[in-house]
């Protein structure tokens, strides 16, 4: 990987927080840390090939993709380059089009997050407000309902359409299964815990909620819905 030097003055500021932002998703996704992910200058060896020909995608959200499975399978080496800036006269990057493009999957999850988070937030309200005061169980309980109703959902809606992959979907279930009542346990602990603010019980939720919907998708990204390594690229990737 060619790396640019984005410290300089000629360099547009879009440019330097957009490459900033880039890397720092691609840090959280596949857990290297690469100082330029948009660098055009890439040295390919022939073992990756094979992976290069199955990653799915075209312009800029197949270099991000094969990126992101490539980190995953080999070591990347970095190698700093000169940069050179004249208002990216010929550049092709649409703003709106290509950046759903790179960040496709996260935009999904976020979409359906918000779909589950609607669903499982109007069903917590709804029996927050109906349930009795069972010895101090109505929170635990009405969060639990809620979310027997809402996990489900999401789990279909992530596995068929956010991290479309194929593989034994029974292992996807138990590997989501665990991250579901994990997150139940927390949630049902962080509302508890702060219980004693002044503020309604579903507005405590949806922070709670929302801190928890950020480490999900990187959960979910590396290992619930995981593609399967390759062999091939994992023994003569950093030949």
């Amino acid at each position: 990987m060619g790396v640019r030097d984005f410290s300089g003055k000629n360099v547009p500021r879009p440019n330097r927080w957009g490459n900033r932002f880039s890397s720092l998703y691609f840090l959280l996704a596949a857990h290297v840390k690469l100082r330029d992910t948009q660098t055009g200058l890439r040295g390919i060896p022939a073992s990756l090939f094979p992976l290069a020909l199955r990653v799915k995608g075209s312009r800029y959200d197949y270099e991000m993709n094969f990126l992101l499975e490539a980190a995953r399978e080999t070591r990347v080496v970095q190698l700093g380059i000169q940069t050179i800036y004249d208002d990216n006269k010929d550049s092709h990057f649409d703003p709106v089009v290509d950046s759903f493009r790179i960040y496709r999957t996260p935009i999904l999850y976020t979409l359906v997050a918000l779909a589950s988070f609607g669903v499982d937030e109007g069903l917590a309200a709804l029996f927050f407000g109906v349930l009795p005061e069972l010895a101090g169980w109505k929170i635990a309980l009405a969060i639990v309902i809620s979310r027997l109703i809402s996990g489900p959902l999401n789990f279909c809606a992530n596995n068929f359409l956010v991290f479309p992959h194929s593989g034994d979907v029974g292992g996807k279930i138990a590997k989501y299964a665990a991250l579901y009542f994990v997150n139940m346990g927390l949630g049902i602990a962080l509302v508890y815990a702060f219980d004693y603010l002044p503020s309604s019980l579903i507005l405590i939720k949806i922070v709670v909620d929302a801190i928890l919907f950020v480490i999900n998708y990187f959960v979910q990204l590396v290992w619930v819905f995981a593609k399967k390594r390759t062999k091939k690229a994992r023994t003569s990737g950093d030949s």
